[in-house]
């Protein structure tokens, strides 16, 4: 007899699941998303929206941000770093002036690997190594860097291609 009341209990919490499952469904259905664009007042918001996004790369920011990945990339000799970038989890220190002037350093447990980009070129300093790489430039075809994976840059990169129109549907 003592079995009753577990089921009754185990019987409850599965009805407070169903239930709750059962109210955000349609919550969700029901409530229209506050982001779609039915209106063209609404059309001209998601535009700003955008176009605050495309033009943040000139707001200056500090701060340290951490960047977590779950992309398996191979442990390739010469993506060795970037394979941490996206593979595992990441803390940076940032000083972003704007494009082409800021300070990104990835902080690992016993050193830190810093990028300074000045007048369209990046210099790298890696200090578990003691290496020095000067003059890259910052344009053009490369791998992922870590200053890719900070917030406002990674915000531009996904808001790069999308529209008011293709956000309405």
């Amino acid at each position: 007899m003592p079995a009753v009341p577990h089921r009754r209990a185990a019987g409850l919490r599965w009805l407070a699941v169903v239930l709750g499952t059962a109210l955000l469904v349609t919550a969700a259905l029901v409530g229209r998303p506050a982001w779609s664009a039915a209106g063209s007042g609404e059309q001209e918001a998601v535009t700003e929206v955008l176009a605050r996004a495309a033009s943040s790369a000139s707001v200056s920011f500090s701060g340290t941000a951490t960047s977590s990945g779950a992309l398996g990339l191979p442990d390739l000799p010469r993506l060795g770093d970037v394979a941490a970038l996206v593979g595992e989890s990441t803390r940076t220190r940032t000083w972003w002036a704007g494009e082409q002037t800021w300070r990104t350093d990835v902080l690992t447990a016993t050193g830190e690997r810093g990028e300074y980009a000045t007048g369209g070129q990046l210099t790298g300093w890696d200090y578990e190594r003691d290496a020095l790489t000067v003059g890259a430039p910052l344009s053009g075809a490369r791998l992922p860097r870590a200053s890719d994976l900070l917030p406002p840059a990674l915000a531009r990169s996904l808001l790069a291609g999308a529209t008011a129109e293709a956000t309405a549907q």
